[in-house]
């Protein structure tokens, strides 16, 4: 038996080739995107969420690590959590009072974003400043959360709690 192969019949094939070869790619992007994990952990340098400030202001040391398995830029932000806290010396948040924040990074120059290779560890700092005519000896909760570039509903956050002083008391 011949087997006869027409112009129409290698269009058909190659139609059907493409087609399949499409669905291939698909199946392989798909999981491919799946199976990349975003996982951050973020945290005040050495633990120190707590820190008093005068009305010139102060910063923490914010420590974050891409534990996920593939580089990522996270966008920084911070919300104002005084409704939904605790003051670290138990007192009624009440009168907790409103901060500026803004990002920097260890150079001190101004930041939105920070991208960190699989497995690193990066530093930045958080500049927190008083508002004029602020309270003293009242409280301000911020939440400070970095949101994945990748994963776009993941995020990571931790608490900071600055205490405002007079520091022109003896």
């Amino acid at each position: 038996m011949e087997t006869k192969l027409t112009l129409s019949s290698v269009s058909v094939f190659i139609s059907t080739l493409k087609y399949k070869l499409l669905i291939i790619f698909i199946i392989l992007n798909s999981a491919t995107t799946l199976a990349q994990t975003c996982n951050a952990k973020l945290d005040v340098l050495k633990g120190r969420k707590t820190r008093s400030t005068s009305n010139s202001g102060t910063y923490y040391k914010i420590i974050i690590t891409n534990n996920g398995t593939s580089n990522d830029t996270y966008t920084l932000s911070s919300l104002n959590t005084n409704d939904n806290c605790s003051n670290s010396d138990n007192s009624s948040t009440a009168t907790n009072v409103v901060l500026n924040i803004s990002f920097v990074g260890n150079n001190l120059s101004p930041i939105t974003t920070i991208s960190i290779n699989s497995g690193e560890t990066l530093s930045f700092l958080v500049n927190v400043t008083v508002p004029s005519g602020t309270s003293f000896n009242k409280w301000c909760c911020t939440q400070i959360t970095a949101t994945s570039s990748i994963c776009t509903s993941y995020n990571v956050n931790t608490t900071l709690h600055t205490l405002v002083i007079n520091s022109n008391d003896d």
